[in-house]
C-alpha cells in the first residue's frame, strides 16, 4: 500500500512502486497540530505502508510524524522545482537501481560498527532487486534475514501457536517487514501467507496429537493415527514439525518417568536455609553484596507463561514466567556445568541440591522478577522482562568508585543482539 500525504501528486512514482494498486490519500490539513496528525494517522491506516509519498509542500510536522509512525516504510519526497524524488531516510535522490529499503537500514547499522566488522555491500542491481535472498542469517534482527528465512520464521511462530501473545506480536513485526519488501519482491507476500497457513495447520495437527497422547499415552493406535495424518498432509515442512513435536513429547515422557522414580525417595533439600543478616537481608541479596569494580551477570528464564495468561497464575505456580540474574564479582568463579545441562531435565535430586548449595554459598548476588511484578512495567512480554531485569540489576549492583565494568550473559541474546 502507498500512503499519499497530499491529495494529488502530479509526478508518477518510481517504477519500483508502480505495481502497488492500493493508495491511501491523507486528508490531514496543513494547519493540523501534533496531536491531530497522530490521531489521524492512527485512524486512517491500519497496516504499515510500503512507501509514504509527499512533496516539499507537505508540512514538516506531517513528515516527522510519518517517519516516527511508519519506521519500516520508505519516505519519498517530490522536489517540485526539479521534478525528482528524494529518499528522506537517507537524504539521497531516489535512484532507480536503489537497493531495498531494508538493505538501506542494514547499511545504516553497519556504518555504526567498527570498520573490521562491516560486511562489503554488493553492487547495485539493474532490475527490481532480490538482494535479500543472498542473506541467509537464521539469527539477528529480522530485517537482516533473507526472504526465505523470514517466511520460515513466520511458519515457526504460527506453528508455535497464535494463542500465545508473544507469537502474535512477532508475526505482526514479520508481516510489516513483508510489506516493506513487497515493492522489490512482489512474490514475498504470497510466500509469507503460504507459510503462515502451513504453520497454523501444523499447530492444529500437533494439538490433535497432543490431546490423544495426554489422554491415552503412546500406543500402536496412536502410531497408526499419526501415520495416516502425515500421509494426508502434503507439506513436508508441516510433517517434519509434527514428527519433531511427537518425538520430543515421547522423550519428555521418558525423562519425567525417570525423575519420578528418582524423587520417590527424595525427602527435601539436604542443606540448611541461609541465615538472614541483622538487617533481614538474604546473604545473596544483590544490593547487599560488597562493592566490586567488575561483575559478570548470567541471566536465564523459567516458566512458560509470559503472555496475558500469566495474570491468572499465582506466584507459586511453576508455569508463571520468571527471569533471574546471578551476579558474580571479579575473582569469584562458579562451578562449571556441561553444555547440555538443564535443571528441569536432571533426574538426580541430590546433584541439584549440591549445585544449589554451591551457588548460595558463593559470594554472588541474585535478583529475580516474575512477569507479574510491578517492577516489570511492560508485562506479558518475555524479552521485555529480560531487559527490565537488566535495568534493575544495573540499579542494584554495588560498584566501587572509579572505572567499572558489568558484563551480561544470556543464552538467547543472539536472536536479538542487532536490536540491543
Amino acid at each position: 500500500m502507498i500512503l499519499q500525504l497530499e491529495k494529488e501528486i502530479r509526478k508518477p512514482l518510481p517504477s519500483a512502486f508502480s505495481h502497488i494498486a492500493e493508495i491511501c490519500k491523507s486528508d490531514i490539513g496543513n494547519n493540523a497540530d501534533l496531536q491531530q496528525v497522530r490521531q489521524r494517522f492512527d485512524t486512517m491506516i491500519e497496516s504499515e505502508p510500503a512507501v509514504v509519498v509527499g512533496s516539499d509542500k507537505t508540512p514538516a510536522l506531517i513528515w516527522w510524524v510519518a517517519g516516527q509512525r511508519f519506521k519500516d516504510s520508505a519516505l519519498l519526497c517530490l522536489e517540485s522545482a526539479a521534478g525528482q524524488w528524494r529518499d528522506l531516510k537517507t537524504g539521497d535522490l531516489w535512484q532507480q537501481e536503489a537497493e531495498t529499503v531494508y538493505d538501506k537500514f542494514r547499511d545504516d547499522r553497519a556504518a555504526a560498527k567498527p570498520a573490521e566488522q562491516r560486511r562489503p555491500r554488493s553492487a547495485p542491481a539493474t532490475k527490481a532487486p532480490l538482494q535479500s535472498e543472498k542473506r541467509s542469517h537464521s539469527s539477528g534482527h529480522y530485517r537482516d534475514w533473507s526472504d526465505a528465512t523470514l517466511a520460515h520464521k513466520i511458519f515457526e511462530r504460527a506453528a508455535w501457536g497464535l494463542d500465545v501473545a508473544e507469537n502474535r506480536l512477532a508475526l505482526e513485526q514479520f508481516e510489516r517487514e513483508v510489506n516493506a519488501r513487497r515493492p522489490f519482491n512482489p512474490e514475498i507476500g504470497e510466500s509469507a501467507a503460504k507459510r503462515r497457513q502451513q504453520g497454523i495447520r501444523a499447530a492444529e495437527h500437533w494439538r490433535t496429537c497432543q490431546k490423544l497422547l495426554e489422554e491415552e499415552g503412546p500406543s500402536e493406535e496412536f502410531d497408526a493415527f499419526l501415520a495416516s495424518l502425515l500421509r494426508s498432509e502434503k507439506s513436508p515442512k508441516v510433517r517434519d514439525f509434527v514428527k519433531r513435536k511427537v518425538k520430543k513429547w515421547k522423550g519428555d515422557l521418558l525423562s519425567t518417568q525417570a525423575k519420578r522414580e528418582a524423587y520417590k525417595t527424595y525427602s527435601g533439600p539436604s542443606f540448611a536455609h541461609p541465615r538472614l543478616s541483622s538487617l533481614g537481608a538474604h546473604p545473596n541479596s544483590l544490593i547487599h553484596q560488597p562493592p566490586a569494580s567488575a561483575w559478570d551477570v548470567v541471566i536465564d528464564e523459567a516458566g512458560k507463561q509470559f503472555d496475558v495468561d500469566a495474570e491468572k497464575l499465582t506466584p507459586e505456580n511453576k508455569q508463571l514466567g520468571r527471569v533471574v540474574a546471578v551476579a558474580a564479582p571479579k575473582g569469584v568463579s562458579l562451578q562449571p556445568l556441561e553444555k547440555a545441562f538443564h535443571a528441569t531435565e536432571e533426574a538426580d535430586p541430590a546433584r541439584l541440591d549440591k549445585l544449589v548449595e554451591g551457588l548460595l554459598s558463593s559470594q554472588v548476588g541474585i535478583l529475580g522478577l516474575t512477569v507479574k511484578d510491578r517492577a516489570n512495567r511492560e508485562p506479558h512480554d518475555w524479552f521485555w522482562s529480560i531487559m527490565t531485569l537488566v535495568r534493575w540489576t544495573l540499579r542494584a549492583i554495588p560498584v566501587k568508585p572509579g572505572p567499572k565494568k558489568v558484563r551480561f550473559f544470556y543464552r538467547g541474546a543472539g536472536r536479538f543482539c542487532a536490536g540491543l
